[in-house]
């Protein structure tokens, strides 16, 4: 289990021994998502220090890192592990191939992008703003997506 806290610091604990394993100062400031791969050799962590960084498990090296001009809010890997989306207090959310560490799709969001969600098929990517609008994005193209304006629950 990985726990993220607010001085930027990733702490790995046995579940089963009920004990702290490892600690990792990882950001500079406070963390807000961590995400493991489904194959669970990488971990991905955000923070309002602006980056998210790819983490390889279990030497714990950093991999990549990603920079946006704001907080990095959540993060989300690709089921097949090739991409990562990120969204940010900046109003962007990016997509990353993490084959190449190139960007590979922005969008500007007029409110911070505080969620972003692959579908468990991959096919779809969603992301939340501050403004109640979810979007669904066609990952074939990034160009294909639906507007759902969300409405509070009473």
């Amino acid at each position: 289990m990985y726990i993220g806290d607010d001085f930027g610091v990733i702490t790995v604990v046995d579940v089963k021994r009920q004990e702290r394993v490892k600690q990792i100062a990882a950001h500079r400031r406070s963390l807000r998502d961590l995400q493991i791969s489904a194959d669970g050799k990488r971990l991905v962590s955000a923070s309002v220090d602006h980056f998210a960084i790819v983490w390889a498990i279990p030497d714990w090296r950093p991999i990549t890192r990603f920079k946006h001009n704001d907080a990095v809010l959540s993060t989300s890997l690709h089921p097949d592990g090739n991409l990562l989306a990120t969204g940010s207090a900046d109003g962007y959310m990016r997509v990353w191939d993490l084959s190449t560490e190139k960007l590979r799709f922005s969008f500007r969001d007029i409110a911070s992008v505080s969620s972003v969600t692959f579908s468990p098929t991959g096919d779809v990517l969603a992301s939340g703003s501050a403004l109640n609008c979810v979007y669904l994005w066609d990952v074939r193209d990034f160009i294909s997506h639906t507007v759902l304006p969300f409405k509070r629950a009473d």
